[in-house]
């Protein structure tokens, strides 16, 4: 797609192509036909109806959690049914990695937790024993 851009954002008629003049007619007829395809692409379709006729969302509570992993509401305009959708199309991939690696974490911690709980015990006991009174020797 960058390629196709970049040929509707060069001046066509001279031996080498040259950039638009910000100015430039073609230029906002460039911007349109990117806002255009841009649309297009990050058009959000519900998941109830397939309609693709979406609009964003208030947020709630849940949604302030679920901002932090780039998921945003978007509300179906003809089923009016309620939808979360990844703001980026690198999050997809993004995110669960993110939380594998974050519950891999958790898991180490809480095993490691319980090693050394394991290790402090034995110890306890082990000092326990040490310092356990000796009973009187027999006659």
């Amino acid at each position: 797609m960058r390629s196709a851009l970049y040929h509707l954002a060069t001046v066509k008629g001279a031996n080498s192509p040259r950039r638009m003049s910000y100015f430039s007619p073609q230029y906002r007829a460039f911007c349109h036909q990117v806002a255009t395809e841009t649309r297009k692409i990050m058009k959000q379709m519900c998941p109830r109806c397939g309609w693709s006729d979406t609009r964003s969302s208030h947020r709630t509570g849940l949604d302030g959690v679920l901002e932090l992993f780039w998921l945003d509401p978007f509300r179906c305009r003809s089923c009016n049914a309620r939808f979360r959708r990844f703001r980026y199309a690198w999050a997809r991939v993004l995110t669960p990695l993110l939380m594998m690696s974050f519950l891999c974490v958790i898991a180490g911690g809480v095993q490691l937790l319980n090693h050394e709980r394991k290790v402090w015990t034995e110890k306890a006991k082990a000092r326990a024993q040490f310092n356990a009174p000796k009973p009187p020797p027999k006659r």
